[in-house]
């Protein structure tokens, strides 16, 4: 399951990416998606401390099923997602500072 959540906030993360650069808009994109990952774990959060469906299960199941998959990547995807994202912006940050004090 660890694999496919951080394979799943990979691709994610580079749909994010080109929606913004498509847009014209890359940082508040990537700003945007960061909060809705980080919205997503909070459900996800609250999810598994109510029990519901057992979606906690994934953490000691053996021969998960459908609710143990959907809680584990609805918790541990927007852990992979939410790094990556953070890092975007700031690589994008920096690299705008970094060209408009080039150009003076």
């Amino acid at each position: 399951m660890l694999w496919f959540a951080a394979l799943l906030a990979l691709v994610i993360a580079l749909m994010i990416l080109a929606l913004g650069y498509r847009s014209g808009r890359l940082l508040r994109t990537v700003m945007v998606g960061v909060l809705a990952s980080f919205a997503t774990l909070l459900a996800a959060i609250a999810l598994e401390l109510t029990g519901w469906k057992d979606v906690d299960g994934w953490i000691d199941c053996h021969g998960c099923h459908g609710w143990h998959w959907f809680g584990a990547l609805l918790f541990l995807t927007p852990l992979f997602l939410t790094p990556v994202l953070a890092l975007a912006a700031l690589l994008i940050r920096m690299s705008r500072f970094a060209r408009t004090r080039s150009a003076h």
